[in-house]
């Protein structure tokens, strides 16, 4: 097919994703690197080379709006260079249609419901743009199935592209960055379940375009003041999230220790948030001498990915917890006061709620603080313990030094945190805070707690010699 006008990419990592000739790629790096027109140029590669309607594209984004972009930016690529093409404009098309048959779709798709409105359909091609807007890798894994084809000599290919931030970051980062985590514009591969993907990265100093026809960008990225967006947008770091919901509170300096010498003098606690089908987070606590709150240990159920959880019982997760407790309780730690989230006394469709399965395995809970407000003035609290110093943990709580950076206000409610991020730790840590720090601390009764009540069965004096996990506690709740 004669082209009247030849679209030429980049030199370094946007040529390279285009040379790529595996299956899958990400190509990730700040704003401004070409990474939205790659998508486009890679999907007309094999168009007009004879396969008509045998190649098919679409290109996804969560919401349509987000679309409207690309839309333009395809428009602009395609309508000169491919005479003949056309663009149709109805909101059930919307799609790239070539004389010889070959079209590219682009298409909206929120979450793992929607996936129904595409099964069946056949793609050689499937792109996803900004990556980390979808949460979790359910929906992008899903739509793999579509990638098939009924000719052959057709390259199939799956490609998306990234900035390093949004609610999907943390399994974006764990499957395409962590395995191979150098910058890497030649492109680095990596193995996914047996399977070969691709990463590049690219810097809009690569971007010849953007500097002649707007030489103040990059000048405007580099004045940034904020650390976090100007590493990630001009940089590509990863180590960052942009508009973060603790920029400006959590610092690596600050909140982050090497280790802590515990001692039974300690006041020390546990937190739960729990998950079966997403992750549960366990933390291990105590106060110091100075009043700062120190998370010293962690369990995590991770399965790998994002809000996966590895579906473990409420009896399989205490068994892990008493596990833990039993080789600090040898140099003489006790845990009391934990705190969980209220959820787990709720009885929902079972005989027992998890509280009650819990404390037949010996493990006590009381409940979180739960009210109108009670999230908002309890990240509050947290941020403020993460400003102060307050609030430090060690390097052994490996994944909420990776976890806590990555957390994103919700766009509802920009004082709370985006709930479809991976934010388990985070919500554990707010129960231990504000069950625990002074200036949030709701004061005790000064008489007690009434007999038959919660309260008054997990103060109850134990027996004499019995340790405070105690495995007589069923009894007394029933």
């Amino acid at each position: 097919m004669a082209k009247q006008e030849q679209w030429t990419p980049l030199p370094g990592s946007q040529t390279a994703f285009l040379k790529y000739p595996g299956q899958e790629a990400l190509f990730a790096g700040g704003r401004g690197n070409g990474k939205s027109e790659a998508l486009l140029a890679d999907f007309v590669r094999h168009v007009g080379q004879g396969h008509g309607l045998h190649y098919r594209g679409v290109i996804f984004r969560r919401a349509y709006r987000e679309l409207q972009d690309l839309i333009i930016k395809g428009k602009k690529m395609y309508l000169k260079a491919y005479p003949g093409v056309r663009f149709l404009e109805s909101p059930s098309q919307l799609k790239f249609v070539w004389p010889d048959g070959e079209e590219l779709l682009f298409r909206a798709i929120e979450n793992s419901r929607d996936y129904w409105t595409y099964h069946g359909n056949e793609f050689q091609y499937i792109a996803f743009d900004e990556l980390c807007s979808w949460n979790d890798p359910e929906i992008y894994d899903s739509l793999k199935s579509l990638l098939r084809g009924s000719k052959d000599g057709i390259p199939l290919r799956i490609r998306a592209t990234t900035n390093p931030y949004g609610p999907g970051a943390s399994w974006v980062k764990s499957r395409f960055v962590d395995p191979s985590p150098d910058w890497c514009p030649e492109g680095t591969e990596m193995v996914y379940r047996d399977r070969p993907i691709a990463r590049f990265d690219g810097a809009v100093t690569e971007n010849t375009y953007l500097a002649k026809a707007s030489p103040e960008y990059i000048a405007n990225l580099a004045s940034i003041d904020n650390e976090a967006m100007r590493e990630a947008w001009l940089n590509g770091s990863w180590d960052y999230a942009v508009g973060g919901f603790f920029n400006g509170f959590w610092d690596k300096d600050r909140n982050i220790i090497d280790d802590f010498p515990m001692s039974p003098e300690h006041k020390h606690w546990l937190a739960l948030d729990w998950g079966f089908t997403a992750p549960f987070a366990v933390g291990f606590f105590c106060r110091d001498y100075e009043g700062r709150v120190i998370m010293y240990d962690e369990i995590y159920g991770f399965g790998g990915e994002g809000g996966k959880g590895i579906k473990k019982t409420s009896n399989e997760v205490a068994e892990m917890i008493k596990e833990k407790c039993d080789f600090y309780e040898k140099g003489g730690i006790e845990y009391r006061s934990n705190v969980a989230d209220s959820a787990i006394f709720n009885r929902t469709g079972s005989e027992t709620s998890i509280f009650e399965d819990f404390l037949q395995e010996g493990l006590v809970w009381q409940p979180s603080g739960k009210g109108k407000g009670s999230r908002i003035s309890g990240w509050n609290s947290v941020r403020e313990a993460m400003r102060t110093g307050k609030f430090v943990v060690t390097r052994k709580c490996a994944h909420t030094i990776r976890t806590i950076p990555l957390q994103m206000p919700d766009e509802r409610n920009l004082d709370d945190i985006d709930t479809t991020g991976e934010d388990h730790i985070a919500d554990m840590i707010r129960y231990s805070l504000v069950h625990t720090l002074p200036t949030t601390r709701k004061a005790e009764r000064e008489k007690g707690y009434a007999p038959g009540t919660f309260g008054y069965l997990i103060n109850k004096p134990l027996e004499k010699d019995k340790k405070h996990i105690s495995y007589g506690l069923p009894d007394l709740y029933h």
